[in-house]
């Protein structure tokens, strides 16, 4: 009894936190930022920005009451403990995990350029917020051979922003994006139009084709096309991430418990923030290592340790964050 008194205080926190906060925000002046420094302007309320606001709200809202009601009836099933099921309702709350950024990202108010899912083309194409894409599309005319040969002196110049924090990972990853979508026209017009499905789909496009054009070669279709499937796949694997999150916790609790606790991340706002940015990307390279890499320690299974090495080596290929994921797996092996 008084452990439910607790969950019930808990919940009511929980909620009433959120919105104590928003009432604060929106009835005061309070500086968005370090007063001086940087601060984040004001959307200046309106009443198409309302009428708007609260029809996008609305959306998010019974997306929410589905992923609840998905949530409650997977909890049912973990707790009949049916391990041949399990994948299925993993791979269900991946689809339900996604659906939901999708929505939370697009339910800002109609503001200006940048605050729904148009962020994905501004923030992958600007060389001051990622510039990956921008290195791969306009200073790797000497192909992929020369340019990786070369990396470690380009780093070395200095002054490469966003492009010297990681290692050259992403470029080829934008790199197999364009050639994917040169070579299948027809995923480059199902990418762009999937992407004017959204609220600003097609004035992020016009931003980056007016204003955005700071390469020396203005933006094609193909370009645009691979700048939302870098943005959206980089959402997929950041929603993956409840997989091998579940097995991991497995190791130590029971399905039911696991379950509730994987059930928060796609709802993080952290995730919904950082998207489309790669560190969205790396807990799922992370949890991947370490599910592999502790089920081939118990299990005394050798591919799934040599799987959990090629994992690694690639997740240190565009990070060096899984680094002390590394060290974890150390010292949870020894323990």
């Amino acid at each position: 009894m008084e452990t439910t008194k607790v969950g019930i205080f808990l919940a009511v926190v929980l909620l009433l936190t959120p919105v104590i906060t928003f009432i604060l925000l929106a009835i005061t002046n309070i500086p968005l930022g370090v007063s001086g420094e940087w601060v984040w302007s004001r959307i200046e309320w309106t009443r198409d920005l309302v009428i708007g606001g609260t029809f996008n709200l609305g959306l998010v809202f019974f997306v929410g009451l589905g992923y609840f009601f998905f949530a409650v009836r997977g909890l049912m099933h973990f707790q009949s403990e049916r391990p041949h099921q399990t994948i299925r309702w993993l791979l269900t709350l991946v689809v339900w995990g996604f659906i939901w950024l999708i929505m939370v990202q697009d339910a800002p108010p109609p503001a200006g350029k940048g605050y729904r899912l148009s962020k994905v083309p501004l923030v992958l194409y600007a060389p001051k917020s990622s510039g990956y894409f921008y290195t791969t599309r306009y200073k790797t005319e000497e192909g992929t051979a020369h340019f990786l040969s070369t990396y470690e002196k380009r780093m070395a110049r200095g002054d490469v922003l966003h492009e010297g924090t990681h290692p050259p990972g992403l470029y080829l990853m934008h790199q197999g994006s364009l050639a994917l979508c040169e070579a299948y026209p027809a995923l480059t017009d199902f990418l762009l139009s999937s992407f004017s499905l959204t609220l600003e789909g097609k004035q992020a496009f016009e931003v980056l084709q007016k204003e955005g054009n700071i390469g020396p070669i203005p933006l094609t279709r193909t370009d645009m096309a691979a700048i939302w499937f870098a943005g959206m796949l980089t959402q997929f694997l950041a929603v993956l991430s409840v997989v091998p999150l579940f097995y991991l916790l497995r190791r130590f609790f029971d399905a039911s418990l696991c379950w509730k606790v994987i059930l928060f991340f796609p709802l993080l706002p952290a995730l919904a923030i950082f998207l489309p940015k790669s560190d969205a990307l790396f807990p799922f390279v992370g949890m991947t290592f370490l599910s592999l890499w502790l089920s081939g320690w118990d299990q005394k299974k050798w591919w799934l340790s040599l799987l959990a090495g090629i994992v690694f080596w690639v997740g240190m290929f565009f990070s060096l964050a899984i680094l002390p994921v590394g060290l974890l797996a150390f010292l949870l092996t020894g323990w």
